[in-house]
């Protein structure tokens, strides 16, 4: 990829002396995570007859909100609401940093856990989502928290490709994506009823979304299903941050033995998980509060100088030109001719 280069402009202050940046955890704190348990209804793969299946439920929500000018727009509840989507068969504990950071930044966030048999097909699972809104709805605990008309998805690995599909569905109320090194149909899951493809998908709802790629390629995120494959899809606009020496695997943080399990599998790179996720966080951070909230770059003129220090955006597009400089990532943004934007 081409680096993000050029300055940035009327930015003068780099991350570590900014107060509020996205690239750290917000000013809200966080609940402890509470869990629920929930009975969805899902269509047997072998005879297209009806049965449920119990999910586990688990929603990280802010402590408290914030109307601080300081922190430029409101983080107070009502929250927007971030559907996060595992990997095939992992859990949601495994992305717990990623729920624990949007949350300080004034997002509800839903994870789920299907179980692990029997397997569930893409076309089984994607309608646990509309019955998961339709549930938060009637959550008495949860209703006058959250706010499911301002709604986020994102995912890592098959759960990017779930998020990919929610996202391209049409459904008003999903107003953003950011996938986490997303895995499209494979040899295993080949393009069919039941594997729809989500690149096509996003291809046909022409909407911009943001990618974390791994440029660690294996069998885990092969060539032809992974973010390569999505990044011609998606529309102008959408923003790919390439993690240098992240693998597939590095994206998520999980036991000793599951870890490794995975580095084995996975063939890990040179990244460690800490600095992989360390490194796409704020990403999907500014992202979803670009795309959710209508967070914008702030203008350069001298007047407007203190508001440019205080965009939370224009701290994303400072840290990422910096991590760029440094090797550590790249990052474009789809069809820009305007520096410090690059065109893909």
């Amino acid at each position: 990829m081409r680096s993000f280069n050029g300055h940035l402009r009327g930015l003068s202050i780099l991350l570590g002396s900014m107060a509020s940046s996205v690239t750290r955890d917000g000013p809200c704190g966080v609940l402890p995570v509470a869990h629920y348990t929930v009975l969805a209804d899902v269509t047997n793969a072998a005879n297209e007859t009806q049965a449920q299946r119990k999910l586990s439920i688990t929603v990280t929500l802010p402590a408290h909100g914030t109307d601080s000018t300081s922190w430029q727009i409101s983080r107070s509840a009502p929250y927007p609401v971030i559907f996060f989507f595992n990997g095939f068969l992992l859990k949601p504990a495994y992305y717990g940093a990623y729920a624990n950071r949007l949350a300080t930044w004034g997002y509800a966030v839903v994870q789920y856990d299907t179980g692990r048999w029997p397997i569930l097909k893409d076309r089984q699972e994607l309608p646990f989502f509309p019955q998961l809104i339709d549930w938060l709805s009637t959550q008495s605990e949860l209703k006058e928290t959250i706010d499911l008309e301002y709604i986020g998805v994102a995912g890592h690995s098959r759960g990017a490709k779930l998020a990919a599909l929610h996202f391209a569905s049409g459904l008003s109320y999903v107003k953003a994506a950011f996938l986490v090194d997303p895995v499209d149909n494979t040899r295993e899951t080949p393009e069919s009823v039941d594997y729809p493809s989500a690149a096509k998908a996003l291809k046909s709802a022409k909407r911009p979304v943001g990618i974390a790629g791994a440029s660690v390629i294996t069998s885990c995120n092969p060539a032809g299903s992974n973010w390569g494959h999505f990044w011609p899809s998606v529309s102008n606009g959408s923003w790919l941050l390439e993690v240098n020496g992240a693998s597939h695997n590095t994206f998520l943080r999980a036991s000793w033995l599951v870890e490794k399990a995975l580095d084995l599998l996975c063939k890990r790179g040179p990244t460690s998980h800490e600095d992989t996720i360390g490194l796409t966080m704020p990403a999907m951070t500014a992202w979803m509060d670009k795309e959710l909230r209508g967070v914008q770059m702030a203008t350069t003129d001298d007047q407007q100088s203190q508001k440019t220090q205080d965009s939370l955006l224009d701290s994303f597009y400072t840290w990422v030109q910096n991590r760029v400089e440094l090797k550590l990532v790249e990052f474009t943004i789809k069809g820009s001719k305007q520096q410090p934007y690059i065109t893909a």
